[in-house]
């Protein structure tokens, strides 16, 4: 097995798989006791890391999220998306990559993120503007989502059949049991 680590603190735990458990020591010859591959990509130089666009995209983006440097790293990582052979796909990749940066990078503001998309891609605006309606189609569908639980929840409480609010909600009622 292997442990790809790219946290913000240096690894401290061991790699030994048994070394996870604090279990009795008559049961510890039940534990698996192998060792597992660490691969901290802090400690990989960037050149070093290498192959298709898309996974060097992902690893360069994991390496850096965490780190001052990733305002200055950020087009550069974007422009691999120039070398991803599957064009269809690539729109989908950035998508889910801002999103990630985003809601990761505890050193980036909206604006250095756009600033980034503009450096890397001639039309950078209208990407963003692109993926900023696809964020709001999400958060929208997660709200619709949510609200559609939180009824259910009242209905539910309010002591209505299973078999009636899977009938109108569009859920099955295995689904509402289980909620």
């Amino acid at each position: 097995p292997v442990v790809l680590y790219h946290g913000g603190t240096k690894w401290k735990i061991d790699t030994r798989f048994a070394a996870l458990f604090n279990v009795p020591s008559v049961l510890k010859r039940y534990i698996p006791d192998f060792r597992y591959r660490l691969l901290d990509l802090s400690k990989i130089p960037d050149e070093k890391i290498d192959g298709v666009p898309v996974l060097k995209i992902l690893l360069m983006s994991l390496k850096h999220i965490f780190k001052k440097d990733v305002k200055n790293k950020l087009p550069e990582i974007l422009k691999l998306f120039q070398e991803v052979k599957n064009k269809d796909s690539v729109f989908d990749y950035l998508v889910a990559l801002l999103t990630y940066i985003g809601s990761s990078a505890v050193n980036l503001s909206e604006k250095d993120i756009e600033e980034s998309v503009s450096e890397a891609f001639d039309q950078g605006g209208k990407i963003m503007a692109t993926v900023a309606e696809k964020w709001i189609e999400k958060g929208i569908e997660k709200g619709i989502e949510k609200g559609k639980w939180e009824m259910i929840m009242n209905l539910l409480r309010e002591g209505l059949p299973v078999d009636i609010i899977a009938k109108t909600s569009g859920y099955s009622a295995g689904q509402i049991k289980q909620f």
